[in-house]
Order: C-alpha cells, then structure tokens, then sequence
C-alpha cells in the first residue's frame, strides 16, 4: 500500500429491584437491566451474575484479540469481532422469558466482543495518530484523543437520554413482574435491533481503514527520517 491510498480521514416496601433499569440502562448494549429482568425475572442475583460474566468474558478475550490482531492485522481483527457482535444481537432477537442458559451464552459472546472494542479501536487510532503527524508535521495526540473521548461519552449519553424516554413511551415499568407486549418489543429493539444497526455502520467505516501493518511501518519510518533530517 501506497501513502496515495490513505485519506486524511409508592406505598408500602419498595419493590425488589429486579432490573435496577433506570441505573443500568446506560450499558444498553452490554447488558441492559431491562432486557435481563425481563429473560430472568425474578432471578436478580442471576442477571447480576451475567452482567459481571459480560465483563470477565470481555477481559479475558484480550489475548484472544491481541493475537488475532498479529495474525490477521488489526482491520481484520476489528471486523472479524464486529461480525461476531452483530451475530450475538440477532440471535438475542429470538430469546424469550427463562431463555437462561442461550442467554449466558450470548452474554459470553457479546463480552468476547466487548473486549475486541476495548482493544483493537484503540490501537487502529495510534497508527491514525502517526500518520496525522506524518501529513500534517505537527503532534496532535492531546488534540484528538481528547475528540475521540468526547465522542465516545458523547455517544453513552445519547444512548441512554434516547434509550429511556422510548422505554418510558412504550410502557415499560421499572420492577414489575410482567411487562406489555409494547414494553418488550421497545426491549428487544433497543437492545438487540439498534446495535445490530450501529455495528452495521461501522463495518461500512471501517472496512475502508487503510493502515495496515506494512504502511505504519513505512509511516514510522517516514517520521523517523523526518526526525533524524538536519
């Protein structure tokens, strides 16, 4: 690859909180609090369980992805976890009430997944940084990290400041025990269709990401002459 190919780019006890949803609905797509107290009511202690096994999994899958990134470059470790995310949603599409076991399996699934975006986005940005420095001349780091960290807060709260209301509008109860059918279509929606959608987006993005592992060197090479030049 050529630097040409590269493009700057009530009354009485409260209820026991089964789902917890207005406190754990900002990890909508981990594992949200409606969608597990809905699968597992009224097993509380069991959607808590899932909820800690997402982010084992996820942790425990770094070396996974770290290799993966070494083998296949990290583009195809991206996608490769990106299509692993968007297959663990729709399948969430067909659970049902007391579903527990499909549902530990795919809460281990979408944790593998997890961890590839806590990894790999991160490591793809370095070698964007690198090659900014190289077109631009000048080390931008502060500048664009701190954009990236906007972006990616910015995103949590719009998820969660959307995700509510919709809820709200479709029914859903906080604690109850059942919820309307209106409730659970938004639950299954929100959880399963709109990541699916948004992993959708970012497969079209990143699949024209042009750095692999022979252009950052010959971009690190290039900056290493330009520092080592008079």
């Amino acid at each position: 690859m050529t630097s040409s190919t590269i493009q700057p780019s009530g009354a009485g006890a409260p209820a026991a909180p089964r789902a917890s949803s207005e406190t754990r609905l900002w990890l909508l797509a981990l594992l949200p609090g409606p969608f597990g107290g809905w699968l597992l009511a009224p097993a509380e202690l069991a959607t808590d369980a899932l909820l800690g096994l997402y982010f084992v999994a996820g942790f425990a899958g770094l070396p996974l992805w770290t290799w993966t990134a070494r083998r296949l470059g990290k583009l195809r470790a991206f996608l490769a976890a990106t299509v692993l995310s968007v297959s663990v949603f729709l399948g969430a599409l067909g659970l049902g009430p007391g579903d527990v076991t499909a549902f530990a399996a795919i809460t281990v699934l979408s944790g593998l997944g997890f961890g590839a975006t806590l990894l790999l986005p991160a490591s793809m940005l370095a070698d964007t940084l690198d090659y900014e420095a190289l077109r631009s001349g000048a080390r931008r780091e502060g500048l664009l990290l701190g954009l990236w960290g906007v972006v990616m807060k910015a995103s949590a709260a719009v998820g969660a400041g959307v995700a509510l209301p919709l809820l709200g509008w479709a029914g859903y109860t906080g604690g109850a025990a059942t919820q309307s059918p209106e409730a659970v279509q938004a639950i299954r929606l929100l959880y399963c269709a709109v990541p699916c959608a948004c992993y959708a987006a970012a497969l079209l993005i990143a699949a024209r990401y042009p750095i692999d592992a022979r252009e950052h060197a010959r971009i690190v090479q290039a900056l290493s002459a330009r520092t080592d030049a008079p």
